[in-house]
């Protein structure tokens, strides 16, 4: 038995998905960063939880849904604090930066 022999085909087409989804978000993100790289670089944290999303969708197709839900709760307990504080850090930023901008005006 290789470990190649462990996936299924329905596991390949998943993982295959996957690797598309991947390279059109990449495209997205790289659009993002030309477009508005302000913004791409303070939502770093939102890039994360949405690749990680993703992921997750998928793998609930190749595995028991036991299993799928045990992965979903440790990655929600692992991120929680690191998206609320990322979220925190954003808003204290957007609110110095418009009090910056109101100073500049008077």
């Amino acid at each position: 038995m290789t470990v190649l022999s462990i996936f299924s085909l329905r596991d390949w087409l998943c993982f295959a998905g996957l690797f598309v989804l991947s390279i059109i978000y990449a495209w997205l993100l790289q659009a993002w960063w030309k477009r508005y790289p302000q913004s791409y670089e303070s939502l770093t944290w939102l890039q994360v939880v949405i690749g990680t999303g993703y992921v997750l969708f998928g793998l609930a197709f190749v595995l028991p849904l036991e299993a799928w839900l045990k992965v979903c709760a440790a990655f929600f307990s692992a991120c929680l604090a690191i998206i609320v504080r990322s979220v925190f850090i954003h808003s204290v930023n957007q609110r110095d930066a418009e009090g910056v901008n109101k100073r500049e005006i008077v």
